[in-house]
């Protein structure tokens, strides 16, 4: 079944390229287990894939609830702690909360559950995130697109690349030069340690191991890239991110509304 499946062809060597990558990173005993996470998840992705009418809708009940759990939780440190810079529900930090929040906000629309739709966005203000609305802002122009009664913004692409542009700036400008800073120093490493290791990287989740060796004096230290793609690509080298990409725009192309 996972093979019948054309768009799983490119996830399978992309796991396959992900395995080479950590048996033979200089720090595999580090990154093994780290893989078996990445497997994990591209299992999900996969059993998602070949779920029933009647498992679709459990599964978006569970999701559902997830969300209006870590939703009310950020309400409620939001309340008793006072500041957004600590909200992060019971997920790693702000960023990452605002990435689920950015992720669910779709899946809420399509729920039609305006009440969720109000929480996350709440929720998503006291994270002080400045990449989440640009995201949110990008995905709503590609739904937008595919919206006939909206043809005449097609007509207009100047004008809403324009618009595009002056976000992106103050999102920049929101992030404050010292954020901007270190964000470019961690995405010059994450190509330096792609320089090192092009074809097989340093293996799954070795960012965070590794990165003291390519971090700047008097830069900030970080455990992630803050870019996902950079990431992948420093940690499980070309070929395995070359497949993972392939995967990633063959379900892109066949999606439409919400979910795309």
């Amino acid at each position: 079944a996972f093979l019948s499946d054309g768009r799983n062809i490119p996830l399978f060597f992309a796991a396959l390229c992900s395995l080479f990558a950590a048996l033979l990173s200089p720090v595999r005993a580090l990154v093994v287990p780290e893989w078996w996470t990445f497997a994990a998840g591209l299992f999900i992705l996969v059993l998602s894939g070949s779920l029933g009418a009647g498992q679709l809708r459990l599964t978006d009940l569970a999701l559902r609830c997830s969300a209006w759990l870590i939703g009310l939780l950020s309400l409620y440190q939001t309340v008793t702690l006072g500041s957004g810079d600590n909200v992060s529900a019971s997920l790693t930090n702000p960023n990452a909360l605002a990435f689920f929040i950015v992720m669910l906000l779709p899946a809420a629309l399509k729920w039609r559950d305006l009440f969720l739709v109000g929480v996350l966005g709440i929720v998503l203000v006291r994270t002080h995130s400045a990449a989440a609305p640009l995201s949110l802002l990008v995905a709503a122009g590609f739904y937008l697109k595919e919206r006939a009664s909206l043809a005449w913004l097609k007509k207009r692409w100047p004008l809403s690349l324009a618009i595009l542009a002056v976000v992106s700036i103050l999102v920049f400008y929101g992030l404050g030069f010292r954020s901007s800073q270190d964000r470019l120093e961690w995405w010059s490493a994450a190509l330096r340690m792609f320089a090192d290791r092009p074809a097989l990287g340093f293996g799954a989740g070795s960012f965070a191991y590794v990165y003291p060796g390519y971090h700047a004096a008097g830069g900030m230290s970080t455990v992630y890239v803050h870019n996902y793609y950079l990431e992948f690509l420093a940690e499980n080298g070309f070929f395995a991110f070359f497949f993972w990409l392939w995967a990633i725009a063959v379900r892109f192309r066949d999606m439409r509304g919400f979910k795309k």
